[in-house]
Parts: structure tokens; C-alpha cells; sequence
């Protein structure tokens, strides 16, 4: 994976950046979740506890929901109904540490570095930059009450 470095000359559009692997992603979909949920499954004895008894076609189709979730938080900043029941059910139905949500995105960039051509460090930047606020709002959910 290159590096960046950046210098005062440096203007990285990493919106144009995300969308443009995003795109590749919504076009590859199937390739996608099923290479993501491979990583993630194998990153770690809880997460595959957790998914030992689960329907993986109905938590595909989840995981693309809450990725629209996420990718919305980005752009609005605004905690709708469903950002905040996936954030409440991670917490106390599904008993997600706070720790593996790094897991899980280290496992969207690592499913990204094996099937985007285009994948370079610009691009694991941009997902982290998008998914962050997200992220944290599910990670932080109790703070906000």
C-alpha cells in the first residue's frame, strides 16, 4: 500500500475519492459483503461467536442498509430513527464492545484492498474520513442521552 505524503501542494478530494471506490462497491456487491463478511467472520473469536447462528442473507442486507446509515451521518450530521435503533441495538441487544468497531473497519478496508484496483492508502483515508462519524455516534450512543 503507497503512502501518502503530504506536502503544502498536496489537494486530495477525498470525497471524489470515496464515491469513486463506493460506486465500484455498489456496482460489485455481492463481491464486496461476501469478501467483508470472510475478513470479519476470521479477525476474532467474538465476532465469529457472534455470527455462528445468524441468517448471512439477511445480515447482508442489513449491513448494506447501515452502511447507507453511516454514509447519510456523513453528510447530514443528523442521527435519524434508524442510525439510532442499529446504534441501541449494537449496544444492548447485540453487546458490540466499542473495540470492534476498529475490527469492522479494518475488515471494510482490507475487503476493499482485495477487490478495488484502485485501492491505495488515499482510499483507506477516505473510507475512515466517511465511516467515522458514524462509527463514533454508534461507539458513543449512551454519551448523548
Amino acid at each position: 500500500m503507497d503512502s501518502i505524503r503530504f506536502t503544502m501542494s498536496n489537494n486530495i478530494d477525498f470525497s471524489e475519492i470515496f464515491n469513486d471506490s463506493y460506486d465500484f462497491v455498489l456496482r460489485n456487491e455481492e463481491l464486496f459483503f461476501s469478501t467483508f463478511y470472510e475478513i470479519f467472520v476470521s479477525s476474532s473469536p467474538q465476532v465469529k461467536a457472534a455470527f455462528k447462528h445468524t441468517n448471512m442473507a439477511k445480515q447482508n442486507e442489513m449491513v448494506r442498509e447501515s452502511f447507507g446509515f453511516i454514509i447519510c451521518f456523513f453528510v447530514t450530521k443528523i442521527a435519524d430513527e434508524q442510525l439510532v435503533k442499529l446504534a441501541i441495538d449494537h449496544k444492548d441487544k447485540f453487546h458490540v464492545d466499542s473495540e470492534l468497531y476498529a475490527v469492522f473497519v479494518n475488515s471494510v478496508l482490507a475487503a476493499l484492498e482485495k477487490i478495488y484496483p484502485k485501492y491505495n492508502n488515499e482510499c483507506a483515508v477516505a473510507w475512515r474520513i466517511t465511516m467515522a462519524p458514524g462509527i463514533e455516534f454508534m461507539k458513543h450512543i449512551y454519551d448523548v442521552e
